[in-house]
């Protein structure tokens, strides 16, 4: 667990030092505002209020529902809570094109694809 993290703040310190060789680039946060992302599981509208909304996919016979969350921006970083979790967990993120990232603390990493509200 240990070496995940570890794995996961070296990749997020090479994140922060702008594109890499991939074409990858660090993501400001205040950048979620306003997009909607579809993931694996179903899609997340990021609200400029610090509100996100998720939609389970239609396919999920198993998500519990609609979701309200909350979300900010804590030292440059992507902080996400959803009820009724009561703990604010945080992400480094990076973008390509269409394609987010977050790096969990935990090294785990979420991909979504921009399917909303693009700038």
């Amino acid at each position: 667990m240990r070496h995940r993290r570890a794995l996961a703040l070296v990749f997020w310190l090479a994140a922060g030092l702008g594109q890499s060789a991939a074409g990858w680039e660090a993501m400001p946060v205040r950048g979620l505002a306003g997009l909607d992302l579809r993931f694996g599981s179903g899609s997340q509208h990021f609200f400029p209020s610090g509100r996100t909304l998720h939609t389970p996919h239609p396919s999920n016979l198993f998500a519990a529902g609609t979701r309200w969350g909350y979300w900010r921006e804590d030292g440059g970083r992507y902080c996400a809570q959803s009820p009724p979790d009561p703990l604010w967990r945080c992400y480094a993120v990076d973008r390509q094109g269409r394609i987010v990232r977050f790096f969990g603390e935990d090294g785990g990493v979420v991909t979504g694809e921009i399917v909303g509200g693009i700038r």
